[in-house]
């Protein structure tokens, strides 16, 4: 049941709701120690359930493109033009470190938006999220597991 959760919860902080995994990740790497969970099978899910999240809001972008071209939003066709050169010269980096809070979540749907390639933006999207994951088992399997459970 926990690899289902954490799948929900990478899904979910993935797309344009508030929301993290990583505390609920932490735990889970920490039950490593005890054999319960491998650190490939949670840095799977999780990775899975956030690209799958970062991957909606593309899906996103995509199909409201012509709902924000109007005069109450304000996006032109010139608007939209800057922001697509903007993702071509720096979509790679900015999909790359969509993990980051805040900033990450719009980055992909403005790659949906501006009609980035959906490969390459699978590419760097699969990259910096499944590295983040990597990165954060790393750090939490060095935690002592009886900080987390109160043994």
């Amino acid at each position: 049941m926990g690899g289902l959760h954490l799948f929900y919860l990478s899904f979910l902080s993935a797309t344009l709701l508030p929301g993290g995994s990583e505390i609920y990740f932490v735990y889970l790497a920490s039950m490593d120690y005890y054999g319960q969970y491998s650190g490939l099978f949670i840095v799977a899910v999780a990775s899975a359930g956030n690209i799958l999240g970062g991957g909606f809001n593309y899906f996103l972008g995509r199909k409201f493109r012509q709902l924000l071209k109007n005069r109450f939003t304000g996006f032109s066709d010139a608007t939209l033009e800057k922001a697509r050169q903007r993702i071509d010269q720096y979509g790679g980096i900015a999909i790359f470190f969509s993990f980051l809070p805040v900033i990450g979540d719009p980055v992909t749907a403005a790659a949906g938006l501006v009609g980035y390639r959906f490969h390459k933006f699978v590419f760097f999207l699969a990259l910096g999220k499944t590295l983040r994951y990597v990165v954060l088992y790393v750090l939490a399997s060095g935690i002592n597991p009886q900080w987390i459970h109160g043994s």
